[in-house]
Order: C-alpha cells, then structure tokens, then sequence
C-alpha cells in the first residue's frame, strides 16, 4: 500500500556500497497477470535480461507470481512478510473486493488505513506505519483500487521452479497484518529456502529497521555471487559493464512505468543478472 519511497532506506544504502538500486512503482492493475506483463516491459525498459527481487507484503505476493511466469527472468527472491495466497484476505473482505473500482476514494483510504495496526508497538514500528500512511495518502483512487483488488481477490501463487536455496524469507518479529497461517504456509512452499528471523516488529522492517533488513539484503545477495561494483567478480554480459572504479549513482525511485513498487540491484560476475525488489 505505500509508494517507490518506501525502500529509500535501502536504496541509498545500497547505492553507497557501489550496488545499482532502483525503487519502482507500479500503477493500476486488475490482475496478478496483468501486473507480471507490466513488470516484464519494466525489466525490458531497465535493460535487464533477469533479476533478483525483494517483495514486501503485496509485493511480495506478486514478485511470486511474478516468478511462476517468467522463470528465465529471476535470478532469486527476498520476500519479506510476504504470503502465497490471499484466499483468506478475499474472504474478509467479502463483497468489497468486487466494489473497490466504484468506491470513494476517500473510503478506500480510510479501509486501507484502519487495517493497520493501532498502539501496542516499538516507536519505530509506528513511525513507520505513519510514514507509509502518508504515502497512502498520496496514492490516487485508482491506484489504491488496484492494490484493494489485487490484495482481496482470491489467487494463489503456483509452482515456482526457482532452486529454493535462492529464496530468503525475511520475517518480523511477533504480530503482523499477514496471518501466522500465511506465515507458516509459505515457510512449507518453501522448504529448501533460508529464513531470516528479524528482531524488528511490525510490518515495514524496512523502515522500522532498515540497517538490520539491508544486512539481510546484502548476505543473500552474496550468497547468489551479487557484489558491489569493483567487487572481487567481473561484471555480468548481460548488463552494460561499468567503467573501472565507478563512482556509486545516486538513488532515485524510478517513475512509475509499468512494473512494482520495489528496488532493482545489478548482478554481477558469474550470475550475469539483475535484481529487484517489490
């Protein structure tokens, strides 16, 4: 639900160290397949042959999906309070599902913005829910009418035939919007892949605790032979190769072209990818 902005944390980490990051953000879709086409035509735009995605909640739901489609296009995944099915969403929602294109703008704000979590919870995990607030607010109503639906309509990721050994689960501490069901199923799709237990609560890590979830980042990324440029490894073919010593672009979210609210790293040496992240 919140914007490119929410990575920024991550972005301009990254970015230092000498790693290309992209924060992007998806417009309007109706479906997951829609969605997978977009973010395919933003991989082309960015000149990216495949990559390595980090998806958060939604996100991380539709990087999946994502996966299934266009398998030769991702390198790994980092998927961070993320679900594999949003069945049990679709039925809490019931009949507004159906109805979020012909509801208010305002009323959906005002939906997406009472599910988030009330007291109880660290300063960081609430400044981090009011950061994402804002964002939402921001959204327009078409836009926050796509994410409702793709969110509360029910779907199921397939099978993703990426090894598990490079997906990484990344998961708050305690209580978050996504249920422990959910939780656990996808702990059980993914059986062979790591898990990343996070001492942050709530559910933006990222934001809450950005320096412990770009730690996260980083390691798996290395695990998949991804450095920094003027690592140790050559530059991948098929990304354009850096000129030696190159001096880190700054980070800036990319404009909304079709493809997901996420951020994008280039591989590098043996693996010749690219990676991203919703």
């Amino acid at each position: 639900s919140g914007t490119a902005a929410a990575f920024f944390y991550q972005v301009e980490a990254l970015a230092a160290k000498g790693y290309r990051v992209f924060s992007a953000q998806y417009p309007a879709y109706d479906s997951p397949e829609d969605w997978c086409k977009g973010f395919d035509h933003f991989l082309d735009a960015m000149k990216c042959r495949s990559a390595h995605l980090f998806g958060a909640g939604l996100g991380g739901f539709l990087v999946q999906h994502f996966a299934v489609r266009y398998p030769h296009r991702v390198r790994s995944l980092l998927l961070c309070n993320a679900y594999a099915t949003t069945n049990p969403f679709a039925e809490q929602a019931g009949s507004l599902a159906s109805m979020v294109h012909i509801t208010p703008t305002p009323l959906l704000r005002k939906v997406i913005l009472d599910s988030f979590p009330q007291g109880g919870m660290e300063l960081a995990a609430k400044q981090a829910i009011d950061f994402v607030a804002s964002q939402v607010g921001s959204l327009c109503g078409n836009d926050l009418a796509s994410r409702g639906s793709l969110n509360c309509t029910a779907s199921s990721v397939g099978a993703v035939s990426l090894d598990q050994a490079r997906i990484t689960l990344l998961e708050s501490n305690g209580d978050t919007m996504v249920p422990d069901g959910l939780r656990r199923q996808l702990r059980q799709l993914y059986p062979g892949a790591r898990v990343a237990q996070l001492k942050a609560s709530g559910d933006f890590p990222y934001l809450s605790s950005p320096d412990e979830v770009t730690l996260f980042v980083e390691v798996h990324m290395r695990a998949a032979g991804v450095f920094p440029e003027g690592g140790r490894e050559v530059p991948s073919p098929q990304c354009p190769s850096p000129p030696p010593a190159p001096t880190p672009a700054p980070a800036t979210a990319a404009p909304p072209p079709p493809a997901p609210a996420a951020a994008v790293w280039r591989d590098e040496p043996r693996e010749g990818a690219t990676t991203a992240a919703a």
